[in-house]
Order: structure tokens, then C-alpha cells, then sequence
């Protein structure tokens, strides 16, 4: 039986996403296929759009309006356009990818580089809710919902932090708050 004073995982999770609701997702950015977005204010650094908030995601996620899936993990391995022949060259950190367009598309931005920049008014976090396995739907105005749904035994599976915070990390068996190494001004 369970010891009533232990916290459940999903309330550890939705702790630590709380401090999004009322933010708005800003940027959409990624390294390899780990997308991330940033949440609040945007401003500039070292020639790159930042939030104040990241939430980096390394597992299989989507965005969807209750009705249909509008991107997700998997639109990164496919090119934007179908019909194209495949280049023997491409690869998705080429740009191009679907996900890219499809995330360009809801964000109303054409092609900021380094970086896609949410230019409506829409996409504030509304509520969270999080799972007992790590994974969270992030809910976003008007009708949309991030949910992020780890699908392996191992690893890392999503990380949110400020700037120069703790980072809040998941992983396989493991959720809590890490100290992110110091980095010097020159970094």
C-alpha cells in the first residue's frame, strides 16, 4: 500500500508546469529532433530568440485541436511537401521538415530564422495535467493541447527551465529538480 504522505508523481509534474499557465508559448525552436518551446516573454540573446521559460521535449508529443492532430513527433522525419522527390541529401535539420511548416502555420510566423515566433495572440497555457509515467497535456488557448506521452523505457523524456534555473527533468523512473552546471557570461 502506498504511504499516504508520498506525492504522486503527476502533482510533482503539474507543480512544476504551473508556473505556465497564463504564459504564452513564444518560440518553437529544436536540436535534432528535440523540439522545444519557449513560454512568456521574448527577447533576444546572442542573436537568438529566447523565452522565459524552455520546455525541451525528447519523446513523442503532439499538438491537437481536440479533432485532429495539427503536428507532432513524427511530422519531423517527413519533408513538407509530399510530392517532392526525396533528396538522397535531406535530412530534417536541413529545414523543410512538416513539422516545421505546420508549426510556422500555427504560429503565423513565415520564416524567422533560427527559431519560429508565435505571432498571434493565441496559444496561452490555460491548465496542466500530468500522468503517473511522466507524461502532461499542456492546454492552450483557444483549443489546443501539447501533450507529451513518453513511449520508452528509458532515458530522458522532457525537461522545463528558466534561464540559469533548476531544470525539472523526467526521465524513465525519475522526476525532479537538477541543477543546470554555471555557465560564465562569455558561454
Amino acid at each position: 500500500m502506498n504511504d499516504p504522505s508520498e506525492i504522486s508523481v503527476a502533482s510533482i509534474i503539474e507543480g512544476a508546469l504551473k508556473d505556465l499557465v497564463g504564459l504564452r508559448m513564444a518560440l518553437a525552436f529544436h536540436a535534432g529532433n528535440m523540439r522545444g518551446f519557449s513560454f512568456g516573454n521574448v527577447y533576444r540573446r546572442k542573436g537568438r530568440f529566447r523565452g522565459g521559460y524552455s520546455l525541451h521535449i525528447s519523446c513523442p508529443w503532439r499538438i491537437d485541436d481536440g479533432s485532429r492532430v495539427i503536428t507532432g513527433f513524427h511530422d519531423w522525419y517527413e519533408q513538407e511537401n509530399p510530392d517532392a522527390e526525396r533528396d538522397d541529401d535531406w535530412y530534417p535539420d536541413k529545414g523543410g521538415t512538416l513539422q516545421e511548416a505546420k508549426l510556422r502555420r500555427l504560429f503565423k510566423d513565415e520564416r524567422t530564422p533560427k527559431g519560429i515566433v508565435n505571432r498571434t495572440n493565441a496559444l496561452r497555457v490555460t491548465k496542466v495535467h500530468a500522468d503517473s509515467v511522466g507524461g502532461c497535456d499542456i492546454f492552450l488557448s483557444p483549443r489546443y493541447r501539447l501533450a507529451i506521452f513518453p513511449a520508452a523505457s528509458c532515458d530522458e523524456y522532457w525537461r522545463l527551465f528558466r534561464a540559469r534555473g533548476k531544470h525539472f527533468v523526467v526521465e524513465a523512473e525519475k522526476v525532479g529538480y537538477h541543477r543546470c552546471p554555471s555557465r560564465s557570461s562569455s558561454a
